[in-house]
C-alpha cells in the first residue's frame, strides 16, 4: 500500500502468472489492478459488514483514454458513501442494467467516444445505424449470449450491402463483431461480454503498391494546397522511416532531437519491446 502517484503507477510492472493489485493509502477501497498484458485498471472493493461481502466495482482504465487518479478517489468516495449508507452497488448496477438495450449502451459509447476525439466515431455510427441497430439495438442488455452474437455474426456475412446488388464479405462483419465488443467491454466492464470467444472470420491481406504513373500524382496530391500540413507530414515520416502508422501516430516531442536529427521509439510502443 502507498500513496499513488503517476510516476509510481507507471512504474508498476505486472506479475507473471496472474493478476497483480495494489492500493491506495490515501483513498479507502481504492486499488489498480495490472494483468499480464499490462492493463492497467482502477477498481473499487471493501468489505460490507451489512451484507457480509465484499463489493467491487471497476471505476475504468488507467492512462491515456482513461481515468486519471484524483477522478478514481472521487468515484471510490462517493461509493463508500453509499456503502456506508447500505446500498449494495453492485445489485444496483445489475438492476438498472437488465433493463437497459443495446441502443442505450451504443449511445453512451457514441457520446464518450465524441468527449475523447475518437476520429471514427462518425464511421462507428454509419455501421451501426446500416448493421447493428436493426437486428441488436432493441434487444435488452440479458436477451445477450455467445450463441445469438455467433448467429447474428455468421448471418451478417452475406447479407446485402450498401450498395446495390452487393453482398458483404469478411471485413464489414469483423468489424461489427469488434464495434458490440467494444460497447460491452467499455460499457459493462463488470460484465463478462457475449462477444468472447466469437472468433471472426479469417481475412486475407492484401498489398496494394503504387504504380509508376501514380507516384507522380501521389507527390502531387501531397503538395497540393488543399491536403493539411499535418498529414503531408504524417506521411512524409512514415516513408522516409519506415515506422509503424501507431508510431507515427504517438510521435512525441520529447522523443525528437533536432540537433541530433534523431527520434527515439519507446520500447512500450514497439512492436519488440526494444
Amino acid at each position: 500500500m502507498f500513496r499513488f502517484t503517476d510516476e509510481r503507477l507507471r512504474r508498476i510492472e505486472p506479475i507473471a502468472g496472474r493478476r497483480r493489485y495494489v492500493y491506495d493509502s490515501e483513498q479507502n477501497g481504492l486499488r489498480l489492478q495490472i494483468t499480464e498484458k499490462w492493463i492497467k485498471t482502477f477498481q473499487f472493493q471493501v468489505w460490507s459488514s451489512v451484507h457480509k461481502k465484499p463489493l467491487t466495482r471497476t471505476l475504468g482504465k488507467y492512462g491515456k483514454g482513461g481515468i486519471g487518479i484524483r477522478t478514481a478517489r472521487e468515484l471510490s468516495a462517493s461509493l463508500m458513501a453509499d456503502m456506508i449508507t447500505g446500498v449494495d452497488f453492485e445489485q444496483a448496477r445489475r438492476n438498472i442494467r437488465e433493463q437497459e438495450t443495446f441502443d442505450d449502451l451504443f449511445r453512451s459509447w457514441l457520446k464518450d467516444a465524441k468527449l475523447r476525439g475518437k476520429r471514427t466515431w462518425e464511421t462507428d455510427k454509419r455501421r451501426y445505424q446500416l448493421y447493428i441497430e436493426k437486428p441488436l439495438g432493441n434487444k435488452p442488455i440479458s436477451w445477450f449470449t455467445r450463441d445469438r452474437i455467433r448467429r447474428w455474426h455468421i448471418k451478417l456475412r452475406g447479407s446485402a450491402g450498401q450498395r446495390k446488388g452487393t453482398k458483404l464479405g469478411v471485413h464489414t462483419p469483423n468489424r461489427c463483431l469488434a464495434l458490440v465488443s467494444t460497447v460491452f467491454n467499455t460499457q459493462l466492464p463488470d460484465h463478462s461480454s457475449p462477444t468472447v470467444g466469437v472468433k471472426p472470420f479469417k481475412e486475407h491481406s492484401r498489398e496494394r503498391f503504387l504504380q509508376p504513373d501514380e507516384i507522380g500524382r501521389f507527390f502531387t496530391a501531397l503538395e497540393d494546397p488543399v491536403t493539411p500540413d499535418y498529414l503531408r507530414d504524417f506521411v512524409y515520416i512514415a516513408l522516409f522511416t519506415g515506422a509503424r502508422r501507431s508510431n507515427v501516430g504517438a510521435m512525441r516531442w520529447i522523443d525528437v532531437s533536432l540537433d541530433l536529427k534523431t527520434w527515439s521509439i519507446r520500447p512500450d510502443s514497439s512492436k519488440n519491446k526494444e
